[in-house]
């Protein structure tokens, strides 16, 4: 994983369903759609925006047209994943998994275009 040392990240993902992707995307980040031309919609979350471009070129049959294979998330304190899990399962989506490594769990899950989204959740230990 590679950390980046930025206030927000831009991500730009090409799609063939827009409407579902930044649905997608809206509730995992809690961010609001925000229309930028008639084939681009921003989602912006705490470090992250995702810029979906509807494309013609993105096809359902290679998830790897859309340019991302897999992002990695970072997320805040349970109620910030508990918000973000209610959010997708509205939507239909749960985790495929949860793993946990050093440190963290980490919840798999999968955008409508095929990304594979892992968000982690840190642990804190009590002093």
């Amino acid at each position: 994983m590679n950390d980046v040392a930025a206030p927000v990240v831009e991500l730009r993902l090409l799609s063939y369903r827009p409407k579902e992707m930044v649905a997608w995307w809206a509730a995992l980040l809690g961010g609001r759609p925000q229309s930028l031309n008639s084939r681009m919609t921003a989602i912006t979350g705490l470090s992250l925006r995702v810029v979906i471009e509807r494309s013609q070129i993105a096809l359902a049959y290679h998830r790897e047209a859309s340019g991302v294979t897999a992002v990695n998330l970072v997320l805040g304190d349970v109620p910030v994943v508990q918000g973000m899990l209610n959010r997708l399962a509205r939507l239909g989506s749960v985790p495929q998994r949860a793993t946990r490594e050093p440190g963290a769990i980490a919840l798999w899950l999968r955008d409508p275009n095929g990304t594979d989204a892992q968000a982690f959740r840190k642990r804190v230990k009590m002093l």
